[in-house]
């Protein structure tokens, strides 16, 4: 059986969890529970925590696909068919393919790519877009599939032969979800198969081929599905949203059968904004404004947002209003206009707030300090980086890399002046230097100018040599050691992977070690955190998720060998990709776009 169940309010959404587990033993596996919204993840595991009053691990299942092929695996004919073919479950694994087929120029009226970062970035976009017509567009797939165009316009028909041919060679000699839903309708008898799994609940939105599948799955185990997801308000049939969103996305119309419960309550309270709320819901009639709503107008988005905290100010110092019962939201693609303002004036008068998502983590120390060692690798010729100055110093001034080799801001200055002094400019050494095609005159590499420091500090004698731009001498040396010592460590681990290729795999390894190495990364900070789960989903790239399998159908993929540069471009682009979200969600006023704030409404 398939239910789904909307409401607008959240905690209808925990009551019906308390409802459908309550028989529950914790400790079986009756009820698996799938999350499409990372935000709400946490409060779940909290929620579930504290209803049975015991404090443990709850692995949630973000990925709606794998629970379908965890349990279509109890199906002997249904995993017979799986092991014979390939599936492409991971967008970084459809990504990396689709890369080497643009490399291999394989498909036509494209041109060439020759830069292996945007070959990448251009092979990330349309795996994002073919997930796109999976979720909300299948029945244009459903035309590639049968050797069909949607349109007609020859524009158009240009660019979608394009996508089409890269759908194709992507899922060449492989399966994809539409084949497991017919091989799924294919194994329904009128005797359902029993298995431990008894209920999935998915909450949040769910693409209509997830549900499809589904639904076809619990006709052939002896299973429920149950869909809880809170009510859009734009697709609510009224009168003020048709005014306020004419152009709405055309729903698929399904064709199966659901069970639907719809629990949509009126607001209670008594103002201007609960009423607006409640004409869209039911359409009951508009109260007074007051000043539970007030529209601001300003010159500038800066000033949009001072009248904002400011009205916050008065709300919580007059109408008894807590800082933590207030939400500031903005649409998603706004993040980048309003958060910078809205952080600056809550804490210019020091309001404390908590930003739940920030999609601007690349200004992060951990993540520059991270972006630079990898510079050093590879110059933008895609040759071995020169090691030049400019370059050496800005790694070593990250804070990051400062704490883990407790550089003093003294010692760097010290540095800067001693690599200026004896003329510094690129190059570990003369080797190195011959190396790359670069003018060496009257220009020291590092071990250079190390070489002649030494010879003045043995004999006591000031610094002098032909390439210098003056004498001096230099009564710290110990720092100066310290630091040409991490320089030249940092050059022969960077010069050991000089030109070679290793899988993603290995690739993660190898910058996971030069990470504990050369940056430290702190257990309490979320980014940090997110750093080392980015890591970890490389080391692990590509490898079977699923247990059941007896044959590893990923190996082709896992076991290609590549150039740093590659995975230099695919670590960076996963980084940038995803969000990160604090701990601590009741700290003050919370921010959030308005995307991630949905399932945090308060009661």
């Amino acid at each position: 059986m398939y239910k789904t169940y909307k409401t607008n309010k959240i905690n209808k959404i925990y009551n019906k969890i308390n409802e459908l587990i309550r028989n529950d033993d914790i400790f079986k596996k009756e009820t698996i529970i799938i999350l499409k919204s990372h935000t709400l993840g946490e409060e779940i595991k909290k929620h579930l925590a504290t209803l049975n009053k015991v404090s443990y691990n709850l692995n949630i299942k973000q990925n709606i696909m794998k629970i379908i092929y965890n349990l279509a695996m109890e199906n002997h004919n249904i995993k017979n068919f799986l092991e014979k073919n390939n599936l492409i479950l991971y967008s970084e694994t459809e990504k990396f393919i689709l890369y080497h087929i643009l490399k291999d120029n394989k498909i036509k009226n494209i041109k060439q790519f020759k830069s292996t970062q945007n070959r990448y970035i251009f092979a990330s976009k349309i795996i994002n877009l073919f997930h796109k017509y999976y979720s909300e567009f299948s029945n244009l797939i459903d035309h590639w599939r049968q050797n069909k165009l949607l349109f007609e316009d020859n524009n158009k028909i240009q660019y979608e032969s394009m996508q089409k041919e890269m759908f194709e060679k992507l899922f060449e000699n492989q399966i994809n979800i539409f084949d497991l839903q017919e091989k799924i309708k294919q194994e329904i008898t009128n005797t359902k198969q029993s298995i431990e799994t008894k209920r999935i609940i998915i909450i949040g939105k769910i693409r209509e081929i997830d549900r499809t599948l589904l639904y076809h799955l619990q006709k052939v185990f002896d299973i429920t599905i149950h869909e809880l997801t809170l009510e859009d308000t734009t697709q609510i049939k009224s009168i003020l949203i048709d005014k306020l969103v004419p152009i709405k996305i055309k729903k698929y119309n399904s064709s199966i059968q659901i069970e639907q419960e719809s629990d949509i309550q009126l607001f209670e309270e008594k103002n201007f904004l609960a009423s607006l709320k409640n004409n869209i819901i039911k359409n009951t009639p508009l109260l007074n404004l007051d000043n539970s709503f007030k529209i601001i107008e300003a010159k500038t988005k800066k000033r949009e947002v001072e009248i904002l905290v400011n009205n916050i100010l008065h709300s919580t110092q007059n109408n008894h209003l807590r800082i933590n019962d207030i939400v500031i939201t903005y649409l998603p693609k706004d993040t980048d206009i309003y958060l910078p303002y809205i952080e600056k004036f809550l804490n210019k008068y020091e309001l404390e707030f908590n930003v739940l998502d920030s999609k601007d983590i690349s200004k992060s120390k951990s993540v520059i300090a991270l972006k630079q060692l990898m510079k050093l690798f590879i110059s933008h010729k895609g040759t071995i980086n020169n090691f030049n100055r400019k370059e050496i110093i800005e790694f070593l001034s990250n804070i990051k890399v400062m704490d883990k080799f407790e550089i003093s801001t003294n010692e760097l200055e010290y540095l800067i002046k001693f690599s200026d002094t004896v003329n510094i400019n690129f190059g570990m050494n003369d080797i190195h230097k011959e190396s790359l095609s670069y003018d060496t005159n009257f220009l020291n590499s590092w071990e250079d100018g190390f070489n002649r420091f030494l010879i003045s500090t043995i004999f006591n004698e000031k610094y002098e040599c032909k390439n210098c731009q003056e004498s001096i001498s230099f009564q710290d040396s110990s720092s100066i050691i310290k630091l040409i010592s991490i320089i030249k460590s940092l050059y022969e681990d960077i010069m050991y992977f000089k030109e070679k290729e290793h899988t993603i795999c290995e690739w993660a390894e190898i910058i996971g070690i030069f990470i504990d190495k050369y940056i430290k990364l702190e257990d309490n900070n979320k980014i940090d955190e997110y750093i080392r789960t980015i890591i970890q989903y490389l080391k692990n790239f590509s490898q079977d998720f699923n247990a059941n399998f007896h044959k590893d159908y990923m190996t082709k993929v896992k076991d290609i060998k590549v150039d740093f540069t590659l995975f230099k471009t695919m670590l960076e682009e996963s980084i940038e990709q995803k969000t990160y979200q604090s701990n601590n969600q009741n700290a003050g006023i919370l921010v959030a776009s308005f995307d991630k704030i949905e399932y945090l409404k308060k009661y």
